[in-house]
């Protein structure tokens, strides 16, 4: 397989990623007039909020989503039987990550919300779903094994 395309691939799907959940969210979002999506990239607490583009905030999410992605390959194609634990540590971090990222939030606008939080939770098992799927895929098998 060429180095290209194992570089290619992560950054591919951790896009594809990226952009469900954000879209998910932001859908539930207008439904529900909750702020799921904002959380989600809400960076406020690293960078001036009124000076960022929607594509840099969205720009951070991808990197974090990256950096899973890179590890979940290492992960199955090294250390498949740790799968399991993974993706039960992923998701206590995503559960844990709504009141956190509240907390640190400079805007007054987040407030915990119970509901939010659930969403919040559905939002991201429906992502490790899709990373496992991915992940799992005959083609992306072949793409790391070759």
């Amino acid at each position: 397989m060429s180095k290209t395309r194992l570089i290619i691939t992560p950054l591919i799907i951790s896009l594809i990623l990226t952009l469900i959940i954000y879209f998910l969210f932001l859908i539930l979002d207008l439904i529900t007039n909750f702020h799921t999506s904002d959380v989600l990239l809400n960076v406020d607490f690293i960078r001036n909020y009124e000076n960022m583009t929607l594509i840099e905030e969205l720009s951070y999410h991808y990197l974090t989503t990256l950096i899973i992605v890179i590890i979940t390959i290492v992960i199955y194609v090294n250390y498949i039987n740790l799968k399991p634990l993974f993706f039960i540590i992923l998701l206590i971090t995503f559960t844990i990550l709504y009141p956190f990222l509240i907390k640190l939030s400079v805007r007054d606008m987040f407030e915990y919300s119970l509901n939010e939080h659930v969403i919040w939770i559905v939002g991201h098992m429906l992502f490790l779903y899709l990373l496992n799927t991915i992940m799992t895929s005959q083609c992306l098998r072949i793409l790391v094994s070759k």
